[in-house]
């Protein structure tokens, strides 16, 4: 790449107007991971010859990449109104709308890709993942199984279904995808989470509490395994544990983990740490399955505290 480096260098050193060297310099730019220097030089591409379109796009990814989502969103606006075929540009908007949050855009994009490329399997795992997040759970299974039936190998398909299958209550479904994203991956570490969740559902606790320390093990950062192997010390009455998994969740910003660490606390006798928990609890989830729950358990915590 250094090399490359030069050599495209030493062309608009010679040609300032090089179209084709600023090109390269973007391409190489970007290869290096300096998406600053990229998105300059696809600039000079695009100021040196605006009917190069796939300027836009490039520099759209380079945007994209810098986390710069509302630049991003604007090039391959651009783009996509230059080139509204390209299935590609689509998925790639459709998953910036997905992370600032507008899943109706998203989802619009992605059954745009889907139709001008039917056999992208991306963007049906992509779809899958939005119609999962707007709790459309049947056509996100739907979305996933057609992108398995055209890449077969594909684990995080396998994890992406199973943790909708987990979300219907479908366990044994779950646990079965989960299984075959390990055979894929032994090294997979969102399958022994979501294996470990449905486990957990199930009863089979010693076997959810193996698959929650195996996806710790492959990854340390993983909030939700902290936050399952949390709610499982917590219901077999290793409540120190409990709450030792359950700050880490925080940590990571697992809300509900609130809710299991305070009962631990609560378990305990440390109701003041029981209240202050299931308030925070209450104030980032008021509508959750738990909420009535914990304000029962806070009226009994006050209780005991005297107030």
């Amino acid at each position: 790449l250094k090399k490359a480096l030069a050599d495209f260098t030493k062309e608009i050193e010679l040609q300032p107007n090089n179209v084709a060297g600023y090109i390269g310099l973007g391409e190489t730019y970007y290869r290096m991971g300096d998406f600053d220097r990229t998105i300059t030089a696809w600039t000079k591409v695009l100021k040196l010859s605006p009917g190069y379109t796939a300027g836009y796009y490039q520099r759209g990814y380079a945007y994209w990449a810098k986390n710069d989502l509302g630049r991003a969103l604007a090039d391959f606006n651009r783009f996509i109104e230059l080139n509204p075929r390209d299935a590609n540009s689509y998925k790639y908007r459709g998953a910036i709308y997905s992370q600032l949050g507008n899943y109706p855009a998203a989802l619009a994009d992605y059954s745009r890709a889907i139709k001008l490329n039917p056999k992208d399997d991306g963007a049906y795992n992509s779809r899958g993942t939005i119609y999962s997040r707007m709790d459309k759970n049947d056509l996100a299974i739907k979305d996933f199984t057609k992108a398995l039936e055209i890449a077969p190998d594909n684990p995080a398909v396998y994890c992406n279904r199973a943790l909708t299958y987990n979300v219907q209550g479908a366990y044994n479904k779950a646990i079965n995808d989960c299984n075959r994203a390990i055979e894929l991956n032994p090294d997979y570490g969102g399958a022994y989470r979501h294996r470990g969740a449905a486990n957990y559902y199930l009863g089979n606790a010693e076997q959810a509490l193996a698959d929650c320390h195996r996806a710790i093990e492959l990854n340390p950062d993983d909030a939700s395994a902290y936050g399952c192997r949390g709610r499982i010390y917590q219901e077999t009455g290793k409540y120190d544990w409990a709450i030792r998994d359950c700050t880490r969740a925080i940590e990571l910003n697992q809300e509900i983990a609130y809710y299991d660490r305070a009962r631990a606390y609560g378990s305990l006798g440390r109701y003041a740490e029981a209240i202050k928990d299931g308030e925070m609890y209450l104030k980032l989830a008021p509508n959750s399955s738990g909420a009535d729950e914990i304000r029962r358990l806070i009226a009994d915590w006050e209780k005991r505290l005297g107030k």
